[in-house]
């Protein structure tokens, strides 16, 4: 369903103490469920589209298209006959062992 790859950060292939750099593929007709982390997130989709959960903003994002979700924002996403190929960065706080999904009954209720 989805695909990641690291290119930087402090277990990355180009070692970076202070940031997470990396691609990202989601697969078409696939969701990924809401979560949230510490650290602040920015996406590039590069390819594809997706319509987005970032808080309170839902829509269609699309190649071209920049998302940022600041830390501890909740946020999914959903593909359609598209998938989508993004580049993500993580700064700020970029521990892995806050990332955590969260309840997502909206999103079960519409599937």
């Amino acid at each position: 369903m989805i695909s990641v790859a690291s290119l930087l950060g402090p277990e990355g292939p180009s070692p970076a103490p202070y940031v997470r750099l990396g691609l990202v593929y989601m697969q078409p007709e696939s969701y990924y469920p809401l979560h949230l982390h510490d650290a602040d997130e920015t996406y590039a989709i590069i390819a594809g589209q997706a319509l987005w959960t970032a808080g309170d903003d839902l829509r269609m994002r699309e190649a071209g298209d920049m998302i940022h979700h600041p830390s501890l924002m909740p946020h999914a996403f959903r593909t359609g006959s598209e998938g989508f190929l993004a580049i993500w960065r993580w700064s700020g706080d970029i521990n892995t062992h806050s990332y955590a999904f969260i309840e997502d009954q909206a999103a079960e209720l519409q599937a």
